[in-house]
């Protein structure tokens, strides 16, 4: 009898000493980790566009004339890294017009600075091209092609603050001041713009 309860007690502990050491050896299971997909740096937006725009009156006599128009700027851009990216824009402002209908299209290069995680500033550099149509007093129904410097100014909020490498991605609201053209030709022709508009970042 002591002899079987010494083998039962010994089998007993083999057992469970294999039991324990197994169990030493056994690597904790670990849940993947989601690929994080990476900004591409491409965007593509469209905002409300208003265009203040003045010239001398064809009549003559140092008076000076302006007009107010309405319409859409769309756009698409790449930004390289944090700081520096390039966009081109198309407008057109035939709405609410007096006597002049603006369209425009231009590339830039838009420096930019984040103020905070979501908040960026940024400014406009570049070469523009710009047709009028034009139904002026004593002059109706002609077009004025226009082309030069363009600048601009501007902010643009993020919804969410995710960025890789300087790149951002998701939805945004911006807004910006853009300097068409200023004293062009004998006519000094001048047109200010202010743009509101949503983007999305690929």
């Amino acid at each position: 009898m002591d002899k079987l309860i010494k083998a039962v007690t010994a089998a007993a502990l083999l057992t469970g000493g294999s039991f324990l050491y197994a169990g030493k050896n056994v690597a904790p299971a670990v849940a993947p980790v989601a690929a994080v997909e990476e900004p591409w740096g491409l965007y593509a937006g469209l905002g409300l566009l208003g265009s203040y725009f003045g010239r001398d009156c064809p009549c003559g006599g140092g008076v000076r004339i302006y007009d107010h128009t309405y319409g859409l700027t769309g756009l698409l851009g790449y930004d390289f890294n944090s700081f520096l990216g390039i966009q081109a824009r198309l407008s057109w402002a035939p709405l609410e017009s007096d006597f002049m209908k603006m369209g425009n299209g231009g590339l830039y290069l838009r420096p930019r600075y984040s103020l905070t995680d979501r908040l960026d500033v940024y400014g406009l550099l570049g070469y523009g091209w710009s047709r009028l149509s034009c139904d002026c007093p004593g002059h109706p129904h002609h077009h004025h092609n226009l082309h030069g410097f363009q600048w601009g100014v501007g902010g643009e909020y993020f919804f969410d603050n995710e960025r890789i490498e300087g790149k951002r991605k998701g939805w945004s609201i911006w807004t910006d001041y853009v300097n068409l053209f200023h004293d062009k030709t004998r006519n000094n022709f001048t047109d200010n713009t202010w743009q509101l508009g949503v983007a999305y970042h690929f």
